[in-house]
């Protein structure tokens, strides 16, 4: 019994210690398990990219910190928007709701507006003849010079106008990268292709958890790969979209990702820009009372025989001032008041 006693019996100091250590041993092993636990259900929720994956790679060069003015006409993060190929709406770079020419003039300090039904002192004769409006006008439009060209009451006007190119990406796997290819550029919102533009392609390369890298061609300008900047990327939190803004030719371009996380493959993509076509009018003049008022008429690109798209005509009044004219215009559409035109 006494030998017994002396195996099983502890003194109070000895306790403490072993169900310290035992206590111990319990919480250590409780963290690790839920640790273990945690990181599981991380990787079944977020699907963490291997280090050399698509996600990983668009993860390495992601930025947070980008503080530029978005643009929302070319950009749209909602991925379930883009997984289905929806290009959204757009408007012009400058965020102006019109893509009329006049909404693209740049505007000085308006002087009186013009009225049809008032006469102003400052103009010496009404009855002017078309003829006194003869030659090349060049006039001020923040997209560029507007040229108008006008002999015996009638002629063309010739203006740049911003129009948002919009090209569908087809996306394929290959040995080196994932390559997408556009079917034909459009002009947003219209059936219209862009004129006088080759369809682009891009390969997309993973660059072992460092980034992507992306280059393009044309097939035609560019027959090789040639490497683009990636100015900003943004993976979306669900891996399912990214969006990057890449500089090519000094125009920014904003390419828009859809994304199968499962697979770490692009399904398609969507890509958009700027560009500045320039749009002919043909144009008739008449006299009225208050001056020579100008008309154009049927607005086309002029790199093809289609329609404008979104573009309303534009209309001039050529007011006698001196020895000189003043030139207000609108039409009467995005721009229904008259405003100065600056001439060069």
């Amino acid at each position: 019994m006494a030998q017994n006693q002396s195996v099983f019996s502890y003194s109070l100091p000895e306790v403490i210690l072993v169900s310290a250590i035992l206590i111990g041993l319990n919480v250590a092993g409780f963290v690790l398990a839920n640790e273990r636990r945690g990181d599981q259900e991380k990787v079944i929720v977020m699907n963490s990219p291997t280090p050399n994956s698509l996600l990983s790679n668009l993860q390495g060069n992601s930025s947070n910190t980008y503080t530029s003015k978005s643009n929302s006409n070319l950009e749209n993060s909602n991925s379930a928007y883009w997984a289905n190929g929806n290009v959204p709406p757009g408007v012009p770079l400058n965020e102006n709701t019109s893509n009329s020419a006049a909404n693209v003039y740049v505007t000085p300090s308006i002087s009186s507006p013009f009225n049809p039904s008032n006469t102003d002192n400052t103009i010496e004769s009404p009855s002017l003849s078309v003829d006194s409006i003869n030659g090349k006008w060049t006039f001020v439009w923040s997209a560029g010079d507007a040229f108008l060209d006008i002999k015996n009451g009638s002629g063309t006007f010739r203006s740049p106008q911003q129009y948002v190119v919009v090209q569908k990406l087809n996306a394929t796997s290959t040995a080196d990268g994932q390559v997408l290819t556009s079917s034909g550029a459009f002009i947003e919102n219209s059936s219209i292709r862009a004129p006088n533009y080759y369809p682009d392609s891009f390969l997309v390369q993973s660059t072992g958890g460092n980034g992507v890298t992306i280059f393009t061609k044309d097939n035609v300008n560019t027959t090789s790969w040639e490497k683009v900047q990636i100015t900003y990327v943004k993976l979306a939190d669900d891996g399912k979209s990214a969006l990057i803004k890449l500089r090519l030719s000094q125009s920014e371009y904003v390419l828009n990702l859809s994304i199968n996380p499962a697979t770490d493959s692009i399904t398609s993509a969507v890509i958009k820009h700027n560009a500045i076509y320039e749009v002919v009018q043909n144009i008739t003049a008449r006299t009225t009372n208050d001056g020579i008022l100008v008309l154009g008429s049927n607005p086309v690109l002029v790199k093809g025989s289609d329609k404008a798209p979104t573009f309303a005509p534009d209309m001039f009044i050529f007011k006698k001032m001196n020895n000189s004219f003043s030139v207000m215009t609108k039409d009467d559409v995005y721009e229904k008041e008259w405003r100065d035109v600056i001439r060069k």
